[in-house]
């Protein structure tokens, strides 16, 4: 599978540019995911974004996954930061139901996607392009 994003994988469109400005403005970063680990250093490379996550965690390494929060609770832990302070971008209801969860603050960035529960998407955007004119404009 990593050889296989490694030749074919396509980023979603923004995502290397949005995730090196956040760092270049000095955010701390974290990478929750429920994909194996192993699989992402083969993303992190096929988005040109190595080195630019201050921790990750896969929910293969938690008893639950998502939408269960200990995936998001360990990253925050680990940078030590309170999960209150932390904004999630997810693409998916459960990890914006294991953001929430966690007690932070969500965007989902799926605009095909209902959403049913009040309250558990802060903000939702099309594309990182526009989170770049939420958070810099």
């Amino acid at each position: 599978m990593a050889q296989l994003i490694n030749e074919w994988g396509t980023p979603i469109a923004g995502v290397g540019e949005f995730v090196r400005n956040l760092k270049s403005k000095g955010y701390q970063l974290g990478l929750a995911t429920n994909s194996p680990s192993i699989l992402i250093p083969a993303v992190l490379s096929r988005c040109n974004i190595e080195g630019c996550f201050d921790a990750m965690a896969s929910a293969e390494n938690e008893l639950e996954g998502k939408p269960h929060p200990a995936v998001y609770l360990s990253v925050a832990g680990e940078m030590n930061v309170n999960p209150e302070q932390c904004l999630a971008i997810e693409d998916s209801v459960s990890g914006i139901m294991a953001a929430r969860k966690a007690g932070m603050k969500t965007i989902l960035m799926n605009d095909d996607i209902e959403v049913f529960e009040e309250g558990l998407v802060d903000y939702r955007m099309g594309t990182f392009s526009d989170i770049d004119k939420l958070m810099f404009s």
